[in-house]
């Protein structure tokens, strides 16, 4: 029985694998800039992270991300159906922490992540009057530095706590703006009076999964 409750502790107090990668997964919400938040809705983020444990419960590591968001009606354009999409690609570093809660079966890990984004229009030119915009182009190319923090809770699907599916509740800031030069919105346009001032900050709730490679190593001491 002594030899079960030793074998039992150490499984507790063990630090866990030493390499982590997470995936979240979810729709962003663009809070910041009106002409960014009425003009686009957003469809899909995918944010996969690999993690390396330094310690006990510190996790640097690499983020990438990327995500859709497309225009909404109405436009009073000569084309009814012209649909902008924007593209955001980054990737950057992060660093994490694990914060252990009374359970075994729920963590939560907190990340602060910055890098750089590239930032693809779509579509930018269809049913553009080339009476007023001379020569307009189909895409959009802009770039810009990104940081965010974010918020994962983990529900462990084994014993080990290597599988993990949960939520995620994250964001995202970047100085650029968008505006309506940008995407040819003349006066004619239902957004010409939407002001277009200030940076893009946006909100990504979704599901998580992770994955922690490795096995759990036996703890010789009792540590807390």
């Amino acid at each position: 029985m002594a030899f079960v409750w030793v074998s039992s502790t150490a499984q507790e107090n063990a630090p866990p694998p030493r390499v982590m990668f997470n995936v979240d997964v979810g729709p962003p919400f663009m809070l910041s800039n009106s002409l960014q938040r009425q003009f686009l809705r957003g469809l899909i983020l995918v944010n996969p992270s690999l993690s390396f444990r330094i310690g006990r419960r510190m996790y640097p590591g690499l983020d990438l991300y990327y995500g859709v968001w497309q225009s909404v009606n109405p436009y009073n354009f000569k084309d009814a159906n012209r649909d902008v999409v924007m593209h955001h690609a980054g990737g950057g570093l992060s660093l994490g922490y694990l914060f252990k809660t009374p359970s075994r079966q729920v963590d939560v890990f907190a990340r602060l992540v910055g890098g750089f984004t590239e930032i693809i229009f779509s579509g930018v030119a269809k049913g553009v009057d080339t009476s007023v915009f001379v020569n307009p182009e189909n895409r959009r190319f802009l770039n810009s530095f990104f940081v965010g923090p974010s918020l994962t809770v983990f529900l462990y699907l084994d014993e080990d706590q290597k599988g993990a599916a949960g939520f995620h509740l994250g964001s995202r800031f970047l100085p650029y703006r968008l505006s309506r030069e940008d995407l040819y919105l003349n006066k004619e346009s239902s957004y010409s009076g939407t002001p277009d001032a200030g940076p893009s900050l946006f909100l990504n709730f979704g599901i998580s999964f992770t994955y922690k490679f490795g096995k759990r190593r036996a703890a010789v001491t009792g540590e807390p």
